[in-house]
């Protein structure tokens, strides 16, 4: 809003309601009118970082619930970033659901314009209610950051320490100790210009605008504010903002731009609705990671009857080391099974999840859909081969890998088996143990295309796995050679593997132990299976 009341553009229009007050009413300043008359100050604003905080208000006295908060340290052409950081925030902040229609009578829509960044002396050279805050510190070769803005601590009373305290737990740093044993602590203030404006003001104002005939010019998205009502109120504040009006737009940025702080540290519990069921998921968010440029995906589907916490301790995909660049999730299936075997609740379509989870997280990172990639072990690494043989939800991956994949819906040697993959080759790779002593060699690569490997021992069953029928490892692998265009008696080609004669059941192949190693009486291997998948999706591109 402009400090300064505009002029109607055309005679014989009403004055603009005001907001309920006790002292004199403020008069509503609607988009379009006399632009030139603004001020300097206000026009000369165009481009800055910025925060979109989203609150419930609670009667009787209005108290303030958060329901959404993203935003940037990149300066933001104000008449876009607004509004794109106003849908980021109703919709893609991990720590709450989607804002739904049904809350809009309770919402209001604050904005904090970013400025006067300042390096700080010390950790407390700052003033309470003046500054926000950024602090970043590092803790065994792991970044931290997490920031406040300018009326956070005010509001909940803390003083300097308490809020430091605060926010190196935001950060995710929790083994414990002081801000003060925070290694290389930095902290930079800046200022903050906020304004807010609660629903109700802004549904008068529409309603206002909307019986002026047309007489003022409304952005075509606020005349969509009911089907799509989510950036209404924030893009009236881009309007009041910008010194060009008539470019404000709502569009989306599928996740780019969206600043998160927790840089090599993997967040637990984070939550989706699909089919109907709550569904929780791990992420891990990699030290290179930028918002402003598009960051591969892998999704690592845990075992049978294990989850998220079990896998992250197989794959360890959020080593720092050896994962710098892919962003990785975790989902957790129900009841700790992955749609396939007869032992998964045949009501639950775990395809449809993960299309609804990709989509998820298209929103809320900055993800390139060219390179989005599946993983698993045991019951998740068979359902990437489901997933992989779906022509609808196979098309969302560039390759996959499995670990000991117990492929119950691709059994190859059954004549009534039916996969049909979204294009030609699709790149597997496969590593598999096995105790069976007459196949005592692993199997190697003959080209990217004809034999997506197994990386250890192929495993031959010999009766019915826990959730049906398994197919033999070489017939599986020989198929998708066929699939991927070798010629129609094309078998895998086998030698051993860094001359490692180790044989083994059920695993996650690693050179030090793991918990598949102990639960099965195995040692460790010459091989990590986790380096070897990164190696080979950072070399596969969807075309």
């Amino acid at each position: 809003r402009s400090p300064t009341p505009l002029t109607p553009q055309s005679a014989g229009t009403s004055a603009p309601p005001s907001r309920p007050s006790t002292s004199a009413p403020e008069p509503y300043h609607p988009v379009g009118q006399s632009l030139s008359t603004r001020s300097a100050q206000s026009s000369a604003l165009t481009s800055t970082p910025l925060f979109v905080t989203w609150n419930i208000l609670t009667p009787p006295h209005q108290s303030r619930q958060l329901r959404g908060c993203i935003g940037t340290f990149e300066a933001q052409p104000l008449d876009t970033g607004l509004a794109t950081y106003a849908l980021a925030a109703a919709h893609s902040d991990n720590r709450f659901n989607p804002i739904e229609a049904r809350e809009l009578p309770a919402l209001e829509v604050a904005v904090t314009l970013l400025t006067n960044f300042e390096t700080c002396s010390g950790p407390l050279d700052w003033e309470l209610g003046v500054h926000g805050i950024k602090i970043s510190f590092y803790h065994h070769h792991k970044r931290y950051s997490a920031t406040y803005l300018p009326d956070v601590a005010v509001e909940q009373g803390w003083n300097k320490e308490e809020t430091l305290e605060s926010l190196v737990r935001k950060a995710g740093w929790r083994k414990g100790g002081s801000w003060r044993d925070a290694a290389e602590l930095k902290v930079v203030r800046y200022q903050g210009r906020k304004e807010s404006v609660e629903y109700e003001e802004y549904k008068r104002w529409s309603d206002w605008t909307a019986a002026q005939n047309s007489a003022y010019w409304t952005p075509p998205s606020l005349k969509m504010i009911f089907p799509k009502p989510l950036a209404g109120a924030a893009l009236l504040l881009v309007a009041a903002e910008s010194s060009d009006a008539a470019a404000v737009k709502a569009r989306a940025s599928a996740g780019c731009g969206i600043v998160r702080d927790y840089k090599g540290q993997t967040h637990t519990g984070k939550t989706i609705v699909s089919g109907g069921i709550t569904r929780t998921y791990d992420v891990y968010l990699p030290p290179n990671y930028d918002e402003n440029k598009a960051t591969p995906l892998i999704i690592s589907f845990h075992g049978n009857t294990r989850d998220s916490t079990n896998q992250r301790g197989l794959d360890h995909f959020d080593n720092n080391d050896w994962n710098p660049d892919h962003l990785v999730v975790w989902p957790n299936g129900v009841k700790g099974h992955w749609q396939g075997p007869t032992y998964a609740d045949p009501s639950v379509s775990d395809k449809k999840f993960t299309g609804d989870l990709i989509d998820h997280l298209r929103d809320a990172f900055c993800i390139d859909d060219s390179r989005i990639y599946a993983a698993g072990k045991s019951n998740g690494g068979g359902f990437t081969g489901t997933l992989a043989c779906s022509p609808e939800f196979g098309q969302n991956f560039a390759a996959i890998a499995a670990c000991s994949g117990a492929f119950y819906t691709d059994v190859v040697e059954d004549p009534n088996d039916s996969c049909h993959p979204s294009r030609s080759p699709f790149p597997i790779l496969e590593f598999h143990g096995s105790a069976d002593e007459t196949a005592s060699h692993p199997i190697s690569p003959l080209n990217r295309n004809c034999l997506l490997f197994g990386e250890t021992i192929p495993y031959i069953p010999t009766e019915d796995g826990s959730g049906g029928p398994l197919p033999t490892i070489p017939d599986w692998l020989s198929t998708w050679g066929q699939r991927n265009g070798c010629a129609a008696d094309y078998k895998p080609v086998v030698s051993q593997l860094n001359g490692d004669p180790t044989v083994q059941k059920t695993l996650w192949p690693s050179t030090t132990p793991n918990s598949d190693q102990e639960a099965h009486g195995d040692k460790p291997v010459s091989i990590d299976a986790t380096p070897m998948i990164l190696d080979f999706f950072r070399s596969i591109k969807k075309p």
